[in-house]
């Protein structure tokens, strides 16, 4: 899932649907998906903690990347011909 966050052009790369009491089974998954993220920030010359959000909405919780590190992770679009 990838969607825009907020004004900022800030990208939602993944999104969860947490339980409505505290489980740590879900807090390491949340955990392992922003470390996922920050590595690849560190990957691509960025601060992780700058270029990687853990955002939470009620029971919802939100991954997001900086337009920096989405435009790192993404590459470029390439034209081509077939002939």
């Amino acid at each position: 899932m990838s969607g825009i966050i907020n004004e900022d052009a800030w990208v939602v790369m993944a999104s969860f649907e947490g339980p409505n009491e505290p489980h740590p089974e879900f807090e390491d998954m949340l955990r392992m998906e922003r470390e996922r993220w920050e590595n690849e920030a560190r990957q691509a010359g960025l601060d992780p903690k700058t270029n990687v959000r853990l955002q939470r909405e009620g029971i919802t919780a939100l991954v997001a990347i900086s337009p920096e590190l989405e435009k790192a992770f993404t590459p470029a679009q390439t034209v081509w011909k077939a002939e």
